[in-house]
Order: structure tokens, then C-alpha cells, then sequence
């Protein structure tokens, strides 16, 4: 009896849906309906989880179904990025922990201060960066091929003001690695040159970002491609190659705050954490970007994965991968500023649609908080990916997949083949509506 009154209930709200949809032309009408039955028999729900205030953290301990793990995703018992009645994981050395609560940031103390610049292209050489020291980036600095640059834990890097020319990043090259490894007392902080522990999380766009490039396949023509804002002419500036297993190194308890400045020929502003063709022998664990001009993580192809991850207050899209990403990605928190930012995701294919590998990555346990006049999650230009156990709330628009008429080649396509998977996840508070074609749509093209 229980199942028959479960099937006539998910039957009626169905009905109820397509009554609302009406307005669509009938070809149109019937793939959003693909969409709109899915989301109802694939644990999707909408519901209030009761955030206390300041706090990320629901008071339920109820959270209905749950999607299995695959392999390399661990098995929780809770949907969004932290647990109920736990330690959160960011807890005491994140800046996004001191930003929510209301607090003071952590200082940065007055240490003997060493420049570093590329030196004519030498980079940085095998060496340590140690913790009785702030480095101060004096405009582009690359670690080379063959060469490993060592992070003591509690070491404080600072990126000099600029724009164009005169911006500052710090590049792991192909081949060259980077070994970041603080913890909860003593994070790696990058920032600017003079922050003190610069406790407003929209100062923006100070310095440029840390970029790590790697071997890992992409979706590309020629199998290689220049990372944005960097010169094409310098050949440690591209990324790809056939490594998926290729290893950049170990970010870990890496705080990367106030990044995005205009950057290059082109003045596009440089991303929080770029991963160019990174690879999954590489390691990213409790890494957050705050406070930058673009986006906040940004993949371009490679499979590395990535874990306890924050991005927050960020001017531009949150999570934005391309070029055939395929890592996996647990306990993620994504945190809008209320003026600013675009989508909480936005997930693209690659630069050749007929091309493979298209982008397909996991995502499992998101937090993912917006405003208004943003959408959570856009899936275009043939991209897969999933979102599993996650949560999605105050968003103005929810997750939209693109249908391009006439073509093979679009990510409702990937929907269709099993490639974008969007389950077990709860929305709440979106502006454009409570029924499934608001929350799940297609956009026609």
C-alpha cells in the first residue's frame, strides 16, 4: 500500500508539473518533461534545512536518499559539505571561518620580507620558501620543469600590485612541482604585498593567483593550450599533454585570498586556483580561495581531484571547469557575496564539441549558497559533470542544461547518454520557482 500511494503521489505531482509547462512549444515541452520527470524520481527535493545563523551546518540529521559512492568519493551519512553537529572542517585556518563568524582574521606578522621575480626565466630553482619569511612575487614567477619549490607550513606569500605587465602570479610548470603542505595552526596564506590579515572578504583583484599546469589530457585541437593571461610566446605557459596521472604536487591547508587582478595582452583577470590539465597523482586538499576578481577554482581538462575545498566571494563564477575535466570533488562549500558574482557553476565541454575527452566530472557533498540574480549551476557547450548529496539555496535560477537545436553536440545530449547526473541533491529558496522545470531546466538554443 505504502508503494502504491508513493507512485500515485509522484504520478499526480508529475501531472501537475506538465500542467505548468503548457507555455512551451510541444517539441520543447516534451525535453524539459525528460527533465522534469527526472528530478522527481531521482531524490531531488525541496526543503528548509534550518541553517542556524552564521553557520553553513544543517540542524537536521534527516536528509532522505542518497546517492552511492563511486570510487575515490567516501561514504557520509549527511548531504552538503559538513556534517551536522561536527568540527566543521574549515574550522580555525581558513579565513572563510573567521569571515562567517564575524571575526578578526588571522594576523599576519611583520617578518623579514624576500623578493622574488622570475629571475630571466630561471623561475625559482629547487628550493624552500621557509615560514621565518613574507615572499613578496615581484610579477610573474614560474617553478620550471624538474624544479620543486618547497612551502614551509605557516608561510606567508604576497603578490605585488599590478595590472597587465605588472601583475604577479606564481606558475607551477609543466614538469615543475609545488610541495604546499600547512595545517589547521599554521595555513599557507598567498595574498598581497602589505596585507596584514585584511579581514573584508570583496577587496578583490590585488594580485594575481596561483596556476598549476600539468601534462593530463584536454580537449583541444592540438592537444596543448596557453593558459589565459599569461603569454602564449612563453612556452611554460601552456598546458595538456597524455599524463592523466601526471603529479603537480600537494597544495594542502592553502589559503588564497584577494586575487583576480587584470593580467595580459587580453587584461582578463587571473582565477583564484587556475588547473591546467593537472593530473590525478597530484593533491588538493583543504584548499580556499576568498575574495577574488574572477572565478574561484577553475579547471581546463586534467582529472585531478580535489577535496574540503572553498570558494567564496568571488567576482565572477565559483566553479568553472572546460576543456574536459574529468577529477572528482568532495566537500565543497560555495559562498556568494550579495552584490556580486555570477554562477555557482559554470561547466563547459571544450573547444572542439566532436572532440573527446568532453568534460564529465563528479561532484559530491556541495554547499552551495548564491544570491538572487545568480544561477547555481550552467552546463553548456557539451559538457557532463554531476551533482550528488549537495545542496542549493537563495539562488535566483537553479541548475540549466543547454539544448542546441540541430545538434549532436550539447550537454542535454550528455543528460540523455548518462553523462550529467543531477541527484540526492536539495534546493531551497530559488527565486524562480518550487516546482522541478524551475529548479531543473533546459535552455533552448
Amino acid at each position: 500500500m505504502g508503494l502504491l500511494f508513493c507512485l500515485l503521489s509522484i504520478g499526480l505531482f508529475l501531472t501537475s508539473c506538465e500542467q505548468q509547462t503548457t507555455d512551451l512549444p510541444s517539441s520543447e515541452l516534451e525535453i524539459q518533461s525528460e527533465l522534469t520527470t527526472y528530478f522527481a524520481l531521482k531524490g531531488n527535493t525541496i526543503r528548509d534545512l534550518d541553517f542556524p545563523p552564521q553557520s553553513i551546518q544543517p540542524r537536521t540529521t534527516s536528509f532522505g536518499s542518497f546517492s552511492l559512492p563511486v570510487e575515490g568519493i567516501e561514504g557520509v551519512s549527511f548531504k552538503g559539505a559538513v556534517a551536522p553537529n561536527s568540527r566543521p572542517w574549515y574550522a580555525n585556518w581558513s579565513f572563510y571561518d573567521r569571515v562567517i563568524h564575524g571575526g578578526m582574521s588571522q594576523a599576519i606578522d611583520d617578518l623579514p620580507v624576500e623578493v622574488v621575480s622570475d629571475n630571466g626565466g630561471e623561475g625559482t630553482g629547487t628550493t624552500t620558501w621557509t615560514n621565518d619569511k613574507i615572499w613578496v612575487l615581484d610579477g610573474v614567477v614560474f617553478i620550471n620543469r624538474g624544479d620543486v619549490l618547497t612551502i614551509e607550513p605557516g608561510t606567508v606569500i604576497q603578490g605585488r600590485e599590478g595590472i597587465g605587465r605588472r601583475a604577479s602570479a606564481l606558475v607551477v610548470a609543466r614538469g615543475g612541482k609545488i610541495i604546499a603542505e600547512g595545517d589547521t595552526s599554521r595555513p599557507i596564506i598567498f595574498t598581497y604585498e602589505g596585507d596584514k590579515g585584511e579581514t573584508d572578504p570583496t577587496v578583490r583583484g590585488k594580485w594575481g593567483g596561483l596556476i598549476l599546469l600539468g601534462d593530463a589530457v584536454i580537449n583541444s585541437d592540438l592537444g596543448t593550450n596557453s593558459v589565459e593571461g599569461l603569454s602564449p610566446a612563453d612556452n611554460r605557459a601552456y598546458f595538456g599533454g597524455n599524463n592523466d596521472e601526471d603529479n603537480s604536487g600537494v597544495l594542502r591547508y592553502v589559503s588564497i585570498r584577494h586575487s583576480g587582478s587584470k593580467f595580459g595582452i587580453d587584461n582578463n583577470e587571473i582565477n583564484g586556483l587556475t588547473l591546467g590539465a593537472v593530473g590525478s597523482k597530484t593533491i588538493i586538499e583543504k584548499v580556499e580561495v576568498v575574495g577574488t576578481l574572477d572565478d574561484g577554482f577553475e579547471w581546463f581538462g586534467g582529472t585531478v581531484n580535489c577535496k574540503n575545498i572553498i570558494a567564496a566571494y568571488c567576482g565572477d563564477d565559483a566553479l568553472d571547469y572546460d576543456l574536459g575535466y574529468r577529477g572528482k570533488n568532495q566537500f565543497v562549500i560555495v559562498q556568494q557575496d550579495e552584490t556580486v558574482g555570477d554562477k555557482g557553476g559554470e561547466h563547459s565541454g571544450g573547444d572542439n564539441a566532436t572532440a573527446l575527452p568532453y568534460s564529465a566530472p563528479v561532484f559530491f557533498n556541495v554547499t552551495s549558497i548564491g544570491r538572487p540574480a545568480s544561477k547555481a549551476v550552467l552546463f553548456n557547450n557539451n559538457a557532463g559533470g554531476e551533482y550528488h548529496n549537495s545542496i542549493f539555496m537563495n539562488y535566483g535560477e537553479g541548475v540549466e542544461i543547454e539544448y542546441v537545436e540541430n545538434s549532436q553536440f550539447h550537454s542535454f545530449r550528455q543528460f540523455q547518454e548518462g553523462n550529467l547526473k543531477i541527484e540526492n541533491n536539495i534546493f531551497f529558496n530559488i527565486q524562480s520557482g518550487t516546482l522541478p522545470q524551475d529548479l531543473l531546466k533546459v535552455n533552448f538554443k
